[in-house]
């Protein structure tokens, strides 16, 4: 009697609900785990990007490095190639007198040798 008032169809129905909300927990738990293997996926794709990048930046690193080494031994050839720069132009200004110098000498000398030339 009891079955009669409860019914058949409602056992069937709840086994028939069960089914339902386990096969939507079973596509709830699939989807979940396809997106949690995306996840992974995307991770791992990220963590070789950041690998490639900080390859990347050591390497650009190194390259400055190498820069600035450069940059700081050409400041210290420049330097020394303005100091060869000032002692030439020292030389020559020294020079210049010299040869103005010799030719006012020899303008002279030869003055004096026309002067006696000429008067003797």
């Amino acid at each position: 009697m009891q079955r009669t008032l409860i019914g058949d169809d409602d056992e069937e129905s709840m086994g028939e609900h069960k089914r339902k909300m386990g096969n939507k927990q079973y596509q709830q738990l699939t989807k979940n785990n396809k997106n949690l293997n995306d996840a992974i996926s995307i991770g791992r794709g990220a963590e070789s990007t950041a690998i490639d990048t900080k390859l990347n930046l050591q390497s650009n690193n190194e390259k400055l490095s190498n820069t600035r080494d450069n940059v700081f031994r050409m400041q210290g050839e420049l330097s020394k190639s303005n100091r060869i720069v000032d002692v030439i132009r020292r030389n020559e200004l020294k020079n210049k007198i010299i040869v103005y110098g010799v030719v006012i000498f020899l303008i002279a000398a030869i003055g004096v040798i026309a002067y006696f030339e000429v008067f003797k």
